[in-house]
């Protein structure tokens, strides 16, 4: 079998109990971070121009006909938005989800590919578990799924697609979503590769919303869990995907690695079958505490170390104190990173200056502080003192940190204070230092829970760790209802 046959077949095949219980549980961590971070982004602006165009497009009407679970059927449907009270196509509600959950940048990541999985795998395997009547550890191994199949073609493209100017996560999410949603519908190895031959023509997205505005970011997201579905609904339908979709000659891990001398890239087709079960992408994964770029966030910790350090000297961080600050990274923190004067909430997460004087000053780790990039009274921005100290910021590649990267994202700051003084700290972000159930249980309860409520939120997280036990995928989505803010048709 060639390796995308062999990658589908073990996909399809896949049972509950082959999963290491430690995995299992890193998966429901992740689906409980994922909803952290849709309940934070479900009525952010661009998730609230999603909901409304797709409002008018595409919903279930009171009075349609509701179809039953879709199981070895040729249709899907409904679900719910996270907080809704209306049925809406599944398509529909995986996209508006998915587009929340990467509505703020929270959102989970896998570092060797650059990939946001969670914000595409886990809305679409939410949707199609819903629609046909799933149980818990259906979704919980679709997620499962989802992320190996994501995973393992990042690790065969590698990160030259990334630093071309490529978005990897809309571009592979529907590849992850997919397999996610044909796991739920029962797929074999056959119908599994289809869905991925088809997915692998629907994803896309390129970083022009670097320069900002950069709503679309957001949408790429959506448009990826969306275009899972449709693949698999598609393959119900008899629409016949390319072989091999991801190892030919014009297959997806050769393209998007850029496999030609010319472009400097490498594929590693090998990678779609290393140590297949062995271990699991889902236990690789890196939970951000922070709303901004990945690749910004070791020298975030570093920045944070550095503001303890000013602390135990009585110093507090401003342009009046700081006369310089040099930020040391990866080549793309420095190609891609280095803005100081954001002017919209998506440049801002990309801007290290502005991250870095965010942590300086004690704020990064409250997500709102980038949304006060756009806020603006008779001329003045919220954030002035912090673009003032963002101005006396250098970004310079730290050969440590681009050794390192992309496997792990580090970084150095070194600050110098207007009488002298200096402060240097060096960090570190990885999977191994932020993962795991503790971690996403606490994330969830100091970000999501102030948005519904403590009780809510403890019916929440007891529903995600129940699905451990086969539970109820409504117990996870039940306490949402009424609770997310709902000011547009969605």
């Amino acid at each position: 079998m060639t390796d995308d046959a062999v990658l589908c077949t073990f996909l399809a095949g896949l049972r509950a109990d082959a999963i290491d219980p430690a995995s299992r549980q890193h998966a429901a961590a992740l689906i409980l971070d994922h909803l952290t971070c849709a309940i934070v982004g479900m009525n952010l602006p661009w998730t609230r121009a999603v909901r409304g165009m797709y409002a008018e497009l595409d919903a279930f009407r009171p009075g349609s006909a509701q179809p039953g679970p879709a199981v070895g059927r040729s249709y899907l449907g409904p679900a719910s938005r996270y907080g809704g009270d209306r049925l809406l196509a599944t398509t529909t509600a995986a996209m508006v989800n998915a587009t929340a959950g990467h509505g703020l940048d929270l959102d989970d990541l896998y570092l060797p590919a650059m990939t946001h999985p969670g914000a595409i795998v886990i809305p679409a395997a939410i949707a199609v578990a819903e629609a046909t009547g799933a149980r818990g550890l259906d979704l919980v191994t679709a997620v499962v799924a989802g992320y190996e199949c994501m995973g393992r073609v990042g690790q065969a493209v590698g990160i030259r697609n990334v630093d071309h100017g490529f978005h990897a996560t809309g571009q592979q999410g529907p590849l992850g979503s997919a397999v996610a949603a044909g796991r739920l519908l029962g797929f074999d190895a056959a119908q599994l590769e289809n869905a991925v031959g088809i997915a692998v023509s629907l994803g896309g997205g390129i970083k022009a919303f670097t320069a900002g505005p950069g709503m679309v970011k957001r949408l790429h997201a959506g448009r990826a869990a969306e275009a899972g579905i449709l693949a698999a609904h598609a393959t119900l339908h008899g629409l016949a995907g390319p072989r091999r979709p991801l190892t030919s000659k014009f297959g997806f891990v050769p393209v998007f690695a850029l496999a030609d001398p010319e472009l400097g890239g490498t594929a590693r087709p090998e990678a779609l079958t290393e140590g297949l079960g062995e271990s699991w992408i889902v236990d690789d994964i890196y939970l951000k505490p922070y709303a901004a770029c990945g690749a910004l966030h070791g020298a975030i910790v570093a920045a944070e170390q550095v503001k303890a350090a000013l602390d135990a000297a009585g110093v507090v961080a401003t342009p009046a104190t700081v006369a310089t600050a040099v930020v040391g990274s990866s080549r793309r923190t420095v190609d891609q990173n280095s803005n100081p004067d954001p002017h919209d909430v998506m440049s801002a997460q990309y801007s290290a200056e502005y991250a870095v004087a965010l942590a300086l000053q004690g704020r990064v780790r409250d997500a709102s502080r980038f949304l006060a990039v756009e806020a603006d009274c008779c001329g003045q921005h919220e954030d002035d003192d912090v673009r003032a100290l963002a101005r006396r910021i250098e970004v310079r590649v730290d050969d440590r940190a681009q050794a390192a990267y992309p496997d792990s994202n580090e970084g150095s700051v070194t600050v110098t204070l207007t009488d002298g003084r200096q402060f240097a700290r060096y960090g570190v972000a990885d999977a191994a230092s932020s993962q795991g159930w503790a971690v996403a249980e606490a994330k969830f309860r100091q970000t999501a829970a102030a948005l519904i409520g403590p009780a809510a939120a403890a019916e929440v997280v007891a529903g995600v760790r129940d699905l451990l036990a086969d539970g109820d995928i409504g117990a996870v989505l039940t306490p949402l209802r009424g609770r997310l803010d709902v000011r547009v048709p969605a």
